[in-house]
């Protein structure tokens, strides 16, 4: 029979270096660090033929510019506040004039070193993610907390959702979305933060993106997500021109808050090891698009 052709894809990862360091100084595998995740792949050949067979769906042209260049414009932004926050020591200051999004926090400082991952083939069953999983750059024990940007262009400027886990359940036993909760009580009007698995469309998207493979190695990790972007997702028509521009605002001082606080976490008590259910598969790809 034909065999499949191998084919590759790159992770690109930077770390910005905030935590101040202790007393006597502190090697490098001991400082504690956030992971934020984008993923920066497009649809795949395989997956548009599926789309194709399944429902006539055509990819003359496909921006992709929700899912997921979006995100990835918003972490950029992220990196750029925090490079300036590395230089100024004041969170509120580095944010700026940022417009109605704007969140202040009352931050001077981010206890914590930030990992920014821009994940390759997540629409591939998130096999970039899970070969950072096989071989981590340093203990997972080291990592306080993972945020995953999915699709942050679209919806209400205002709205945007949370998922924590496969399920409500699930969701209460993450200490990052009770954190969440915690955060989304206080939020100013210009911004609302909802629980993604109390949604009619919320269930099964827990499943679908990078922070889930996180989640079963038992780092605590939460996806943030725009919208459902019903007509838009997995289409040609997901363009430049559907992107609201200031929801991206809102999303990038939401990212900077919920990062603010998940540097406060405590250290892991021990090793985390992967759940029963967790595969480390890099053949696996995704059973069904929608």
């Amino acid at each position: 029979g034909d065999k499949k052709k191998q084919q590759s894809s790159v992770n690109i990862c930077g770390v910005l270096p905030l935590a101040p360091a202790p007393d006597g100084g502190a090697e490098e595998e001991e400082r504690p660090v956030i992971f934020l995740i984008a993923h920066l792949d497009n649809l795949s050949l395989s997956a548009k033929e599926h789309y194709n067979r399944k429902d006539g769906r055509t990819f003359n042209t496909y921006e992709g510019a929700n899912d997921n260049t979006s995100s990835v414009c918003v972490a950029l932004e992220v990196l750029r506040v925090l490079s300036d926050l590395a230089a100024t020591g004041d969170l509120d200051a580095a944010l700026g004039e940022r417009g109605p999004g704007s969140i202040p926090t009352g931050a001077r400082a981010l206890p914590c070193d930030v990992a920014v991952l821009f994940s390759a083939a997540e629409e591939e069953g998130c096999k970039g993610i899970k070969a950072v999983l096989k071989a981590p750059p340093g203990p997972l024990s080291r990592v306080r907390g993972v945020v995953n940007l999915e699709m942050l262009g679209r919806g209400p400027p205002a709205d945007f959702f949370v998922f924590g886990g496969q399920n409500s359940a699930e969701d209460d036993k993450n200490e990052l979305m009770r954190e969440v909760r915690r955060i989304s009580c206080n939020l100013p009007a210009a911004v609302r933060l909802h629980e993604g698995n109390a949604m009619p469309w919320g269930r099964g998207w827990n499943a679908r993106s990078d922070h889930r493979p996180c989640q079963q190695v038992g780092v605590p990790a939460v996806m943030m997500i725009g919208c459902e972007d019903e007509g838009h997702y997995h289409r040609e028509e997901d363009v430049l021109e559907a992107i609201d521009m200031d929801k991206l605002t809102r999303a990038a001082s939401l990212v900077l808050l919920v990062l603010h606080h998940t540097a406060k976490f405590p250290p892991a008590a021990g090793p985390r090891a992967p759940s029963a259910a967790f595969r480390l598969d890099l053949e696996l790809a995704w059973p069904t698009w929608r």
